[in-house]
């Protein structure tokens, strides 16, 4: 192995592990409330795009069919969508199976599952499927986009 192989490897899992470090702090900043925290996670232009579940201008939720998507795009934009959903909602993100995939120096996508749980018992409120991409922007892993589709227990 090269110098310049190892050098290779070494970047690669760095840049793996700053990902999941990306997608836990998401978790724990959803989990605390800190919407200023989950909107720094995403790029300026950032957009969130889930389906299964949509939320309206007052943050309420209400269940969808899996075909109806909603896109919120650009971080100002994304701060609003947070505080009125984690107001109304209150959800506590438990994070599954995490898989990152780097397609270059500064792009990745990943994929993994989330268990929604309710604040006031711990109750399934859903199981959200992640398909993300990330860029590196500045040295730092932020979110590029974040597909999110959730599935509501019966």
């Amino acid at each position: 192995m090269t110098r310049e192989d190892s050098d290779r490897q070494l970047q690669e899992m760095l840049d793996r592990e700053a990902i999941r470090d990306l997608v836990n702090r998401y978790f724990v900043a959803v989990w605390r409330q800190d919407v200023d925290a989950v909107a720094a996670l995403f790029a300026e232009d950032g957009a969130f795009r889930f389906a299964g579940i949509a939320v309206d201008e007052n943050g309420k939720s209400r269940p969808t069919g899996h075909d109806e998507v909603q896109t919120f795009k650009g971080r100002a934009v994304l701060h609003r969508m947070y505080t009125l959903a984690l107001a109304e909602m209150r959800p506590l993100p438990f994070g599954h199976n995490h898989v990152v995939d780097l397609t270059g120096p500064d792009r990745a996508t990943g994929h993994l599952v989330m268990e929604m749980r309710a604040a006031a018992d711990y109750a399934l409120a859903g199981i959200v499927t992640y398909e993300d991409e990330y860029a590196k922007i500045g040295g730092k892993w932020l979110f590029a986009r974040r597909f999110g589709r959730v599935q509501q227990p019966k």
